[in-house]
């Protein structure tokens, strides 16, 4: 399509161009010359070039504006294949890339900001996060590279007790040899795994850290060959809290016995009551005053953390008991209820809200400090079902987990005869079964913040880290390495708070906010590179409707002037040529 841009008035060209070539074609008629037709053409093509000439004509042409973004990794064939299917895309890398032919790079990530509508295809590793967060629609097409090989996924606990056997699990992408993963700590090797099989594989480490506060663990991939990587892993350690714990049984048995004596011994505040008879309970205390009671009341339950029942306690509760256990539990109790047989549905699932399966006999093994335990297991298995939480599991099934009812926890045990571990004189297995479970369902107690980082493990210098902080505050206050960080608040969410920074050196960094301190570590931008591309690219993965992406526009191209006056120096050379010829 043609455009014109004139540099004159159009009305003022036709009032002149018109009689002027009329008159010279006019001129052109009445001569008698030679070529009369050829000359009556040169004359009106040498005013049409003329016109052009302040007309200024330019092209309207289709020009593709989806683009193929290259980033590191990408493979070569895929490039080739999806150019064949869309021979009109442009071609883009990030400064980091390879380039590929004809490919033009980025300035820099704040470019796609402009350009995010237009890009169809990201191939390779993926933008990273900061460049997404630049992009309001992220509807690209992601076409992964090969991906990386090595340690591509690693979670630790929420929290890790001094003294008491925690375990990393994580992720192995094995591409072509047999590997070892060792885990080194403060005191020398805490556990090993050799990983065979090719393909994505999950392990476990497990130590047990003997000293609170920060420490930094080293995982060393080996080799056949000998190669080795060493990255390190940043771990808090936090002493232990003690808990109020409430035992109710109908009778005592070996397992609460022992039970009993292992909460006591980690310096927990306990009471228990036994049934003697109808009306008549026995009480011991542990680290508690004294404490006698006949029913189960509110302001009773508000003084415990963890309240510990078996079954036929719990079915002989009254009426007005249940209403209260329940109430309490709402409000933060935590509940373990203590089955030796499969629980009736219709009759105990008010305090046992889980579906099950039922299974043959099993049994699980526990591992100690040097030997293995093999102990019996009720015979059904909880479903996994949301807002399940798994503490231990076997191959057949959830062993012990616990789930959310209102602010409180309602959890299940289903091993048996754990207190054999106890007769072998193997605490730390004993510990690790039970300690886990017992801490995690108890009462969580109100803190006056609550401050976690957003973004996944690892954490690099220079780039951004997201937080989040919940405060009942009216104005929190929020400090990174004793620098306040501004923070901006959720505006869908009350009391919920969000900031940004960027660790500027590697190494251990502290955030501050209303008395809760978190500690994490910045990893120098050499380290755990292969989970944080496999972050990267599962953060690239997206299915979104294109709708909106230009798939072409236009561009005005100005006709050259030099063409409009060379074709009317040729029309005005013949006809000054042809008297002559």
């Amino acid at each position: 399509m043609i455009t014109f841009d004139p540099s004159v008035p159009v009305w003022l060209l036709v009032l002149l161009f018109v009689p002027a070539t009329t008159f010279l074609l006019w001129k052109e008629w009445q001569r008698k010359l030679r070529f009369r037709t050829l000359r009556l053409v040169a004359a009106f093509t040498m005013m049409l070039m003329l016109a052009a000439i302040f007309l200024r004509p330019s092209n309207n042409l289709a020009k593709s504006d989806r683009i193929l973004l290259l980033t590191p990794g990408y493979n070569l064939g895929e490039i080739d294949s999806l150019l064949t299917a869309h021979p009109d895309l442009r071609i883009m890398h990030t400064l980091e890339t390879e380039q590929y032919k004809g490919s033009r790079p980025l300035s820099s990530y704040f470019e796609i900001r402009e350009l995010g509508r237009n890009i169809n295809f990201v191939t390779g590793e993926g933008l990273p996060l900061h460049a997404l967060a630049l992009l309001d629609k992220k509807n690209f097409t992601f076409i992964p590279g090969k991906g990386p090989s090595g340690i591509v996924d690693l979670s630790s606990p929420e929290q890790m007790i001094v003294n008491r056997r925690s375990t990393l699990t994580g992720t192995f992408r094995n591409v072509s040899d047999t590997n070892s993963i060792l885990l080194i700590g403060p005191g020398g090797k805490e556990d090993s795994v050799t990983i065979l099989a090719k393909g994505t594989t999950s392990f476990d480490l497990s130590f047990i850290p003997r000293q609170t506060g920060k420490q930094l663990y080293t995982i060393t991939v080996k080799d056949r060959a000998g190669n080795e990587r060493e990255e390190r892993f940043p771990i808090v350690v936090d002493d232990f809290s003690p808990l109020t714990v409430l035992i109710i049984l109908s009778y005592p048995t070996f397992e609460t016995k022992f039970l009993k004596n292992f909460i006591g011994s980690k310096g927990n505040k306990l009471v228990l009551r036994s049934q003697l008879s109808r009306n008549n309970f026995g009480f011991e205390y542990v680290n508690h005053q004294t404490l006698r009671f006949s029913a189960l009341t509110k302001n009773l339950l508000d003084e415990f953390d963890l309240l510990i029942a078996d079954h036929a306690t719990l079915q002989g509760l009254s009426n007005q008991e249940s209403m209260v256990l329940k109430q309490s539990i709402q409000n933060g109790l935590g509940l373990l209820a203590l089955y030796y047989r499969a629980p009736k549905e219709k009759t105990e699932n008010n305090f046992f809200p889980f579906r099950t399966i039922s299974v043959k006999g099993d049994t699980t093994t526990i591992s100690g400090e040097s030997n293995k335990y093999t102990l019996p297991v009720l015979p059904f298995r909880v479903l996994n079902e949301t807002p399940l939480q798994t503490v231990l599991r076997n191959d057949s099934g959830i062993l012990s987990g616990y789930t959310l009812s209102g602010k409180g926890k309602i959890g299940f045990q289903l091993t048996q005869q754990t207190y054999r571990l106890m007769l072998a004189g193997d605490t730390i297995a004993y510990g690790n079964l039970w300690s886990p479970l017992l801490e995690r369902i108890a009462r969580t107690h109100d803190q006056s913040a609550s401050l976690e980082i957003t973004d996944p493990f690892p954490y690099y210098v220079d780039e951004p880290l997201h937080l989040k902080l919940i405060s009942a505050e009216d104005s929190p206050t929020l400090v990174a390495d004793s620098v306040r960080i501004p923070l901006r608040e959720d505006v869908m969410l009350d009391d919920v708070w969000h900031a940004t920074i960027w660790p500027n050196t590697a190494g251990w960094h502290t955030l501050q906010s209303d008395g809760r301190t978190l500690d994490y570590y910045a990893s120098k931008i050499t380290e755990w590179r292969s989970m944080a591309v496999e972050d990267q690219m599962n953060e690239n993965y997206f299915n979104g409707d294109q709708s909106h992406i230009v798939r072409e526009s236009s561009e005005q191209r100005l006709i050259p002037p030099l063409l409009f006056y060379a074709v009317l120096l040729v029309a005005a050379g013949f006809l000054w040529l042809t008297p002559k010829l």
